[in-house]
């Protein structure tokens, strides 16, 4: 427990600093080698994007073409998705963040490694070229630091897509993400997410358990552990339902992850706090959500 604290008040330290971005990225690049491309990664990522294109194919019965252009909202500092969104044959992408921590080098790893896995080849930055210009040459556009709502035009993405993002937004920013993905999308068009909704803290500190989270009030997480590098916004698989709809999508597919006995009998080891008493012990215990979502 004493680990997660003083992690989490490290980076709200960090993150009350002058040139606080900077700092948090050469951390991250230099302690903790979390920036560093791995070829698990990788494959990992390449895992996920196949899923979204056969869901994609399997649930509306839309090609890879019908998936352009593509939105990705929080492609992080390697920016690994739209690579191997690229590498699947998506040609016309934009890519945003809310910390603008792509760096070429990082980014060239990154794709050095999804070359050695096949498929079309990426490539490597020209001489004298820049990020923003290799990623031109890619179809990639890097919007960093970009917040809903984005500088795009209206009804010009057949996909949208967010993926392990939104559990870190307050819940009314999420709310905007939701409405702007419809504002993007063509109708028809297919927002699609991944969503953690655990506490990650669990993984650097091992006495957690992953409903940690659960056991604090509002006022006190936001007061003592939320910081704007890894913030959570703690909510529930019903809470993102409610705010789905209340907006012009069809459910495509709903995938809630956990909530079964494993799962409750570490929930049993902590007391999630009185706010969370309208939800079902199965609702709390959930870790994960998986939703398609078409554009009436």
């Amino acid at each position: 427990m004493m680990r997660f604290f003083l992690k989490v008040q490290a980076q709200r330290v960090i993150g009350l600093l002058p040139y606080s971005d900077a700092i948090y990225v050469w951390l991250q690049r230099r302690l903790t080698g979390s920036v560093a491309p791995r070829a698990s990664d990788v494959m990992g990522k390449r895992a996920i994007v196949r899923d979204y294109i056969d869901m994609a194919a399997r649930l509306a019965g839309k090609s890879v073409a019908d998936l352009e252009p593509h939105l990705d909202i929080g492609s992080g500092w390697l920016l690994s998705l739209p690579l191997a969104f690229r590498q699947a044959g998506i040609k016309q992408q934009v890519a945003t963040d809310i910390h603008a921590g792509a760096q070429l080098q990082d980014v060239a790893a990154s794709a050095a490694i999804f070359d050695k896995v096949g498929l079309a080849c990426l490539g490597q930055p020209k001489p004298g070229q820049d990020l923003t210009a290799w990623l031109s040459d890619l179809g990639i556009r890097y919007m960093a630091p970009a917040y809903a709502p984005f500088d795009l035009p209206p009804a010009s993405f057949g996909l949208v897509s967010s993926t392990q993002v939104l559990m870190h937004p307050a819940p009314d920013v999420v709310q905007l993400i939701y409405a702007e993905a419809v504002r993007l999308l063509r109708p028809g068009g297919l927002f699609i997410a991944t969503i953690k909704i655990y506490d990650s803290y669990c993984h650097a500190d091992p006495s957690l358990t992953r409903f940690n989270f659960l056991r604090f009030s509002h006022a006190t997480w936001e007061r003592w552990f939320q910081n704007r590098f890894t913030p959570y916004n703690r909510m529930r698989p019903s809470d993102h339902r409610s705010l789905i709809e209340a907006l012009p999508f069809e459910i495509l597919h709903w995938e809630v992850q956990g909530g079964g006995p494993a799962e409750l009998a570490e929930l049993a080891r902590i007391t999630p706090h009185a706010e969370f008493a309208s939800y079902p012990p199965e609702e709390l215990a959930a870790t994960g959500l998986k939703v398609v979502l078409r554009r009436r």
